[in-house]
């Protein structure tokens, strides 16, 4: 099974999504959120990851987690919104070759002066995928992509190689010139930034964090036997995991085994109606969703 960690210039996350937009401002030569005026070529991040699912003892400042064994593949957007077509150039590198994509430690106490800033690592990603939406095209030459349309690229990272790092939270970041995608003089930069944590098996919670992260990805790669043994592991753990049951379905599902996906499906909708895997939600919005999401999976498959 291949290694992937996901960064889009719009990242996508699987089970639990999250968005995180990065857009340049007229006031700064960088970008990032919590900002007011914006220019409309937007990069952004997000890594492929369930999440933490159980959040005991782990920093609720960060909402991906990596755990051993961990494909990383990131998604990378870049999304055009200003009411003119533009061209990007696909010689002499496409515009995600000249991304750089970077990871640098966050320490505790962490200081800005240059001596004290830690180091920062490049990360070389291999092409699984690109996909584009709304009027964009294609050709040898250039990427066009007509107003509100938008590039997705999928990148796989190798762990044994450029993303081999130490147990930990990190930023990951992606940016690149504008003036790679965009004719101006201006030497500025499209930046997005994302919190991510390296995670070993520490406890109980990682256990079943990295469970549920391996069933996902067994199953996105076909491999059900393999989806099937991290949900044992999960179900050994927490009997009661809404998770397992909702995966269990899922890899069912995949299976085009209706019947024991609903029957997966329903368990699950007992357990979050009831409250009942109180270690898997942070609050009743959370678990609405989950109820809302159960049901359309069973009325889907039905």
């Amino acid at each position: 099974m291949t290694r992937p960690l996901v960064v889009m210039v719009t990242f996508v996350l699987f089970g639990f999504t999250g968005l995180q937009s990065a857009f340049l401002t007229s006031e700064q030569t960088g970008g990032g959120d919590n900002v007011a005026t914006l220019r409309f070529v937007q990069l952004s991040l997000l890594p492929e990851s369930l999440g933490a699912i159980y959040r005991e003892g782990l920093d609720p400042q960060v909402g991906f987690w990596i755990y051993p064994q961990e494909p990383v593949v990131v998604q990378v957007t870049l999304s055009n919104r200003s009411g003119k077509s533009i061209d990007v150039p696909r010689q002499p590198r496409e515009w995600f070759e000249a991304a750089r994509i970077q990871l640098v430690e966050k320490m505790p106490g962490q200081k800005t002066e240059a001596a004290n800033t830690p180091p920062t690592r490049a990360l070389s990603g291999r092409l699984l995928q690109r996909s584009r939406g709304g009027p964009a095209s294609l050709t040898a030459g250039i990427l066009r992509l007509g107003t509100g349309s938008s590039e997705t690229v999928r990148l796989d990272f190798d762990r044994s190689q450029s993303f081999d790092v130490r147990p930990g939270i990190y930023a990951l970041s992606v940016s690149i010139d504008r003036r790679f995608v965009v004719t101006e003089s201006a030497n500025q930069l499209l930046h997005a930034e994302k919190l991510v944590g390296v995670r070993a098996i520490e406890s109980r919670a990682d256990v079943m964090n990295q469970a549920a992260h391996m069933a996902m990805w067994a199953t996105k790669a076909k491999d059900f036997d393999a989806a099937r043994r991290w949900l044992r592991e999960l179900l050994a753990v927490n009997p009661g995991s809404f998770v397992a049951y909702t995966q269990m379905g899922n890899v069912a599902e995949a299976q085009g085994l209706c019947k024991e996906a609903i029957a997966n499906w329903e368990k699950g909708l007992q357990i979050v109606t009831a409250n009942s895997d109180t270690e898997a939600w942070e609050g009743i919005s959370s678990r609405e969703d989950g109820i809302s999401s159960l049901k359309r999976k069973i009325q889907r498959c039905q």
